[in-house]
């Protein structure tokens, strides 16, 4: 009984609060409830990873590029316009009824827009696992424009597109045009995966 209140004597004095073996309270028994809830970046569902495009993908003759696929997504080339369509693999319809980020090109030596798209806003930044320069634009089909062919039908409506090129000069350009019912934080993820290679 000596040493019980000289061991509880010790806790008030140092303020220790002296857990027991078996109190699960402890903040060393697990996470505490705000950072369990709290996702990181390696379990966050937008940057699981379920395949890559890459050189041996078809049409890596023509996007020099790299980039993660989300979990869930795939990605198929359309020969007819020499374009990536990234898609659900699951939901109704053809794989363009899915899509969800449609990736196209050009060659010049400065950014260059549509003359057939309405542009709301226009934003210089940076995107692509080496920061390449990049012009984000919030654009629409002008009325009375046949639609885009070969194309999803959400290219038809307002949406978030994203151009980039890997070096100055004449070069190519990569547009990554994002679904409007698409999470940004998805597009995003994939626009910072791509990486231009040589």
């Amino acid at each position: 009984m000596y040493y019980s209140l000289l061991a509880m004597a010790a806790c008030l004095v140092l303020g220790t609060g002296c857990v027991s073996a078996t109190d699960n309270t402890s903040p060393s028994a697990g996470l505490s409830p705000q950072t369990a809830a709290t996702p990181s970046p390696e379990t966050s569902p937008v940057i699981d990873v379920e395949a890559r495009y890459d050189e041996a993908s078809p049409g890596a003759e023509i996007f020099k590029l790299s980039f993660k696929i989300p979990e869930g997504m795939n990605v198929e080339f359309i020969p007819e316009i020499e374009a990536l369509n990234i898609y659900s693999e699951e939901g109704e319809g053809t794989t363009l009824d899915r899509s969800q980020i449609f990736v196209r090109y050009f060659d010049a030596n400065r950014f260059l827009t549509l003359q057939t798209v309405q542009i709301y806003s226009t934003l210089d930044l940076t995107v692509g696992a080496e920061s390449y320069v990049a012009r984000r634009y919030d654009v629409e089909k002008l009325p009375g424009i046949t639609n885009f062919p070969s194309q999803p039908d959400w290219r038809n409506e307002r949406h978030v597109v994203t151009d980039f090129r890997g070096e100055e000069g004449f070069t190519r350009y990569y547009v990554v045009a994002g679904s409007p019912e698409l999470d940004m934080a998805i597009y995003e993820s994939v626009l910072q995966s791509m990486v231009v290679s040589d």
